[in-house]
């Protein structure tokens, strides 16, 4: 029998040959890669839900503030200026809000129909609007 004689040259087949490390590389990148994609547009999306709630709060805050009031302060206007400011609107681009109250329907009615909206620049420069409507009656309608 042949006995093979091992010199210092011969190694035995531990570690990892160059193809495998590259490999390994590659996949380790794609998957970092994509993380980092997915965490940027997770972030794009909080970013527009929170203009959106800052948005829908100022509309909202506005139609309570109109329902406060007697029904002789509501004067007609369309696409009027809110009539208490917003501050949180700061943190929107080119944020601009308007009111709308007009009479609903028939005048005898004492009824008044009122929009506030907000529209503002979203991602990519698309236009976002939240708006709400409601109606206000006179309650003094008896006096």
């Amino acid at each position: 029998m042949l006995k093979r004689v091992q010199n210092e040259f011969d190694t035995p087949t531990a570690g990892f040959s160059l193809i495998e490390l590259i490999a390994a590389l590659f996949v380790l990148s794609v998957g970092l890669l994509g993380t980092i994609q997915a965490y940027h547009f997770g972030m794009d999306k909080m970013r527009t839900m929170r203009e959106a709630s800052v948005a829908s709060r100022a509309v909202q805050d506005q139609i309570e503030s109109l329902r406060s009031k007697p029904f002789t302060a509501l004067t007609d206007q369309d696409h009027g200026r809110f009539s208490d400011p917003a501050p949180d609107l700061d943190g929107l681009v080119n944020a601009t809000p308007t009111l709308t109250i007009r009479p609903y329907s028939d005048p005898a009615l004492r009824l008044k129909e009122v929009r506030a909206s907000i529209r503002w620049t979203g991602d990519n420069g698309r236009t976002m609007e939240r708006s709400a409507t409601t109606f206000i009656v006179d309650k003094e309608r008896g006096s």
